[in-house]
């Protein structure tokens, strides 16, 4: 009888421990629930801040492209108010040219009609002082009045009249010399200058757009073709980890501008030289593909990615090397992968998957490996 009291006692003892230990457990347990929530809080904030990057960088994307449309845009009109301003500036200026050289024409004519005029005048007033002093000595000598209109020592009386008369009726034909001339040509000089500098106006922001855009093509041409050469330089040695005794490069078409070239991608999986990516096979096609991705990631890597059943047309050994390149890249990416694949689920750290154990109810499961 003490011995079987002393077994029960032993016993009791052994499950007051066992429950110790359960209840230790058990708060451990909570500890890692409590944890795990804070860690997924955690998570989900920073995949909050960086889905607002994204929509950051996605605005500054769509803000610097509307920009660059509306620089070309207003140097289209620019260029078109400039050929509008150089028509207007050009007539105005052969206008002007005109009426300048109209006036100098009616001028000259003018002064040359003057200058006859007085030179006539001045003649006719020199024979009239001469014919008065004869008649005066012949009034005197001979006590004769003779007619002062006797003809002139070398001066024809009618065709002198007769052009004083040619030269008053070409004065008055030519009336005045067109006064509003000079306020005409004042006002055509004043629209000259404000479109001269409207037109220089023009020229200077064009040549300011132009600074703009030749400034924008070559940063973005610098900053492209150096990502380029480390995408590439990644693409060479993440396609020989893929394919063993393997060569990849890829290039930009030749003589072109990189902004607008053609990307060339040349592949020579074991050895082979292939001419296009169509004589590759599935699995090899997936893995040219991966590989510019991860070559991509490399050089600016991305918080997550998601990847649709990339490795359907995969062998296993295929597998295990796309499953390395996982592990890999995992320190800065964060992949989703959507697979029916055995190897591919077995290197994952966490498993989720969808079952409907009532009809018309999906439940999801998760199953986390480490």
């Amino acid at each position: 009888m003490a011995q079987e009291l002393q077994e029960l006692q032993l016993k009791l003892v052994n499950l007051q421990n066992l429950l110790q230990i359960r209840q230790a457990d058990q708060q451990r347990a909570k500890n890692n629930i409590s944890e795990l929530r804070k860690l997924i809080q955690k998570r989900q904030l920073e995949l909050e801040a960086l889905e607002q990057e994204k929509v950051t960088l996605a605005q500054q994307i769509q803000e610097r492209k509307v920009k660059k449309e509306q620089i070309w845009n207003t140097r289209d009109n620019i260029d078109k108010e400039k050929v509008r301003i150089e028509q207007q500036y050009h007539e105005l200026k052969d206008k002007i040219i005109n009426l300048e050289n109209e006036i100098k024409r009616f001028r000259k004519q003018h002064d040359s009609t003057l200058e006859r005029t007085r030179q006539l005048e001045l003649s006719i007033t020199e024979n009239k002082t001469r014919a008065e002093g004869i008649r005066d000595r012949i009034r005197e000598e001979y006590s004769v009045d003779i007619d002062v209109g006797i003809a002139y020592d070398g001066l024809n009386e009618e065709e002198t009249a007769q052009a004083i008369e040619t030269l008053r009726f070409k004065i008055k034909q030519l009336g005045q010399v067109n006064p509003l001339a000079v306020s005409e040509h004042e006002k055509e000089s004043e629209r000259l200058a404000f479109y001269t500098r409207q037109y220089d106006d023009l020229v200077e922001a064009e040549k300011s757009l132009m600074q703009t855009i030749k400034k924008i093509n070559i940063t973005a041409r610098k900053q492209f073709v150096e990502t380029f050469e480390k995408i590439k330089e990644n693409f060479e040695v993440v396609f020989k980890s893929f394919f063993e005794n393997g060569e990849g490069t890829i290039y930009l078409e030749e003589n072109a501008d990189p902004l607008e070239a053609n990307i060339e991608i040349t592949v020579n999986p074991k050895g082979r030289r292939v001419q296009t990516l169509s004589l590759l096979s599935g699995g090899e096609k997936t893995l040219t593909a991966i590989s510019l991705l991860f070559s991509i990631y490399k050089v600016k890597p991305s918080p997550f990615c998601i990847l649709d059943e990339v490795d359907a047309p995969l062998d296993d050994v295929n597998i295990v090397r796309f499953t390395n390149a996982l592990r890999d890249f995992s320190r800065d990416t964060q992949f989703i992968v959507i697979t029916h694949n055995k190897r591919t689920m077995e290197a994952a750290d966490t498993m989720y998957g969808v079952t409907m154990e009532e009809e018309g109810l999906s439940k999801l499961v998760s199953v986390q490996f480490n």
